[in-house]
Order: C-alpha cells, then sequence, then structure tokens
C-alpha cells in the first residue's frame, strides 16, 4: 500500500492534453458567449459583463487572458509546486475541466433555444 506521499503528478503529455482541452472549452465559452450577447442575451459573470459592457473586444481580451493564465498556472503548479500541494493543483485543474464543460453544456442549450425565443 502507498503513502498518501507517495502519488506524482500525471506525465507532462497528460498534463498538455488536459491544458488544450481546458482551453478549447475557454474558447468555445467565448465564442458561445459573444453569440449569446449578440442575440440579446446577458454575461451572468459580474467581471466579464463589465468588461463586454466596454466592448465586445474588450471582453475577448479579459476573458482569453484569465483563462491562459488560470489554465498555465494549474499545470505548471501541479508539477512544480511543494510535493504536498501538486495533488491539489492537478484536482482543481481537473475541477476547472468539469466547470467549464457544465459552462459549455449550458452554452449549447442556450444556444438551442435562441431561435426559439
Amino acid at each position: 500500500m502507498q503513502s498518501a506521499n507517495a502519488w506524482e503528478p500525471p506525465s507532462r503529455i497528460v498534463l498538455a492534453l488536459c491544458a488544450v482541452l481546458l482551453m478549447q472549452l475557454h474558447v468555445f465559452d467565448l465564442l458561445a458567449t459573444i453569440d449569446i450577447l449578440r442575440h440579446g442575451g446577458r454575461e451572468i459573470n459580474p467581471v466579464m459583463r463589465a468588461w463586454f459592457a466596454h466592448s465586445e473586444f474588450a471582453g475577448s481580451i479579459g476573458k482569453m487572458m484569465l483563462a491562459v493564465c488560470l489554465t498555465v498556472a494549474l499545470a505548471v503548479l501541479t508539477r512544480a509546486a511543494p510535493h504536498g500541494y501538486r495533488r491539489t493543483f492537478w484536482r482543481l485543474l481537473l475541477t476547472a475541466i468539469i466547470i467549464q464543460t457544465l459552462v459549455m453544456c449550458w452554452h449549447l442549450y442556450l444556444l438551442a433555444i435562441l431561435p426559439l425565443l
């Protein structure tokens, strides 16, 4: 039986694939958000709402800057953090993927009902 300290982070390839997946989810989130806003929808996140109120370009840049910073930080810290924290960053990366997947499902629902409104 392995001790709790024996956990090793996933390989660099797995981390890179997770980071790419998370970035793709963020790009889909951005494109869907823009489409929904153009059809009269509203951004729920108050920070993003303020950026998109300024301009679509500012909202897009802000959203992607945050996404890149979050993704890179979680992927790097999963391998570079002190041993006691690596598993936490790995779990945070997986949680971010799950949350963005749920956001994608919500956007797909909204995009499906847009023609009905």
